[in-house]
C-alpha cells in the first residue's frame, strides 16, 4: 500500500452555496501516479482506483497522459502548463512588484 507522505491533502472551501459541505482535494505526486498507472496496466483501472484510493477518472486520465508525466521531473506535483493564464499580464506584473516594494518597506499587503 501506500504512504500518505506523498498525498497532500487541501482543504477546499464550496463558498458559492453555504449548503453544501466543503471537499477535501488531494494532490499526488507525479511518482506516485506513475505507481499507480503501473498497477493498472498488471490489474485494471477499477482496481487500481480501488487499491490506491483514488477516482477510476483520475487513473484514465493520468494514464493519458503517461508519457508527460514520465518526461517530467518526478518532484512536481503538477505537469507544466496547467493552471489559468494570466488576462492582463502588464498589470499583473505591476501588481506583483508593487506588492514586494510594499513588503520590502514592511507595509502590510491584504487582498481587501
Amino acid at each position: 500500500m501506500s504512504s500518505d507522505s506523498e498525498i497532500d491533502v487541501v482543504g477546499v472551501e464550496e463558498e458559492q452555496n453555504p449548503t453544501t459541505s466543503s471537499r477535501v482535494k488531494k494532490a499526488y505526486s507525479i511518482e506516485k501516479k506513475i505507481e499507480v498507472i503501473e498497477f493498472a496496466k498488471k490489474n485494471s483501472n477499477h482496481a487500481a482506483a480501488r487499491r490506491f484510493g483514488v477516482s477510476r477518472s483520475s487513473v484514465i486520465d493520468w494514464r493519458a497522459q503517461e508519457g508527460k508525466l514520465r518526461e517530467s521531473k518526478r518532484i512536481n506535483k503538477r505537469l507544466p502548463g496547467g493552471g489559468r493564464s494570466l488576462r492582463f499580464m502588464e498589470s499583473d506584473e505591476q501588481l506583483a512588484n508593487w506588492v514586494r516594494e510594499r513588503r520590502k518597506e514592511k507595509v502590510r499587503v491584504t487582498s481587501t
